[in-house]
């Protein structure tokens, strides 16, 4: 496997990149250091999905929020708007109600991805429809900031 490891004195990754990379898995290392925030001000179009609605609520100001009963119209009505870069925030049961638009101009960043092992017995569904679906999209990026077994070897 083919690891990366920057270390900084820098507090946030906004002071380090502007945008996430892609196709990655991301171990932030320290939560609370702006992941989300560096895709949520990135020149691109993004899609983040969370894993709860309070995530996307806490997200909100900086996009366009899709969870519960929000209408596919709805989210058409965002995307073609005059915004520059369109930023959609969900939780991860949201994405098929993204994934048959057009994403190939999208970014996703899958934020907490932990929680697709720990939460997957009962959100199978959602975590493999994610699963099936990411690679749609122009970029993505897997992150979290909770060790995995892996980071205690």
């Amino acid at each position: 496997m083919n690891e990366t490891i920057i270390e900084t004195d820098k507090t946030y990754l906004s002071e380090i990149m502007t945008e996430l990379p892609s196709g990655v898995l991301l171990n932030k290392g320290v939560t609370g250091c702006g992941g989300t925030y560096v895709e949520l001000h990135s020149p691109r179009n993004s899609i983040i999905l969370v894993p709860t609605i309070e995530l996307v609520k806490n997200k909100a100001k900086d996009g366009f929020m899709v969870y519960g009963q929000v209408k596919e119209k709805d989210i058409e009505r965002y995307l073609a708007s005059n915004i520059p870069h369109k930023k959609i925030i969900a939780t991860y049961d949201a994405l098929n109600k993204i994934i048959n638009l057009d994403l190939t101009n999208y970014f996703l960043l899958i934020d907490e991805y932990h929680i697709l092992f720990n939460s997957y017995a009962y959100r199978n569904n959602a975590i493999l429809f994610l699963l099936k679906n990411y690679n749609k999209c122009l970029g993505y990026c897997f992150m979290t900031a909770t060790p995995s077994y892996r980071d205690w070897e």
